[in-house]
């Protein structure tokens, strides 16, 4: 390290700057003093997480590995401290194994790939705790339409993180410039979910097709 920004210091003075800054850390501000480099401030250092933030939940992309553990959680291992009870849903083994069939059309099955038409789990920004999830059924179709799915679990229903994870999701999805449509469907006697798809700005259109 002391060499490369010796190395890089002499580079900087032939090109005729006059002063060179370095962002470090504790561990290489000794370095750069013994190179006399001055300090002039400090930094924060701020991480962007992979998944989607919101303001209560966070929506983490699921790798086909933990696909693969979500598809089979009926016989699989005790399900992680971090999973609220009730979790996975059953709805979760569905999107999983769809999301695994889809991978396998794509030829891309590595436990570390993320599918971009993929699935997310749903983080309690809060308490850390997974408590659903909410991911496209695939890619658009070539009109463009791209369908989404979601499901909570019942101790953290009512209080409108489904609705923030939909528009959370949507937002995702209309960024992307393949969509020119976003669809869902529920139940017709599902009221509380279809309060959820009007939250994230969807309109109702028609018994048929759901909303």
């Amino acid at each position: 390290f002391r060499s490369l920004v010796a190395y890089r210091a002499r580079l900087a003075r032939d090109r005729g700057y006059r002063y060179l800054q370095v962002d470090a850390s504790e561990d290489s501000r000794p370095i750069l003093e013994r190179l006399g480099f001055t300090a002039l401030a400090r930094t924060t250092p701020f991480v962007r997480p992979a998944g989607l933030v919101s303001e209560r939940v966070e929506l983490q992309p699921v790798p086909l590995g933990l696909a693969r553990i979500l598809a089979g959680s009926e016989s699989g291992p005790a399900a992680p401290r971090t999973w609220a009870g009730g979790y996975p849903l059953p709805g979760t083994q569905v999107a999983a194994r769809m999301l695994i069939r889809g991978a396998g059309a794509s030829g891309d099955t590595a436990d570390g790939s993320v599918p971009p038409w993929g699935m997310f789990q749903i983080v309690l920004r809060e308490t850390g705790e997974v408590i659903g999830d909410i991911g496209f059924h695939g890619p658009p179709d070539p009109a463009g339409t791209v369908e989404i799915g979601y499901g909570l679990t019942e101790q953290h229903r009512g209080r409108g993180l489904a609705g923030e994870s939909a528009v959370a999701i949507c937002a995702l999805a209309w960024s992307r410039p393949a969509v020119q449509r976003i669809i869902a469907e529920t139940d017709q006697a599902n009221g509380p979910s279809a309060g959820v798809l009007l939250h994230a700005g969807f309109h109702d259109d028609g018994a048929a097709d759901g909303m």
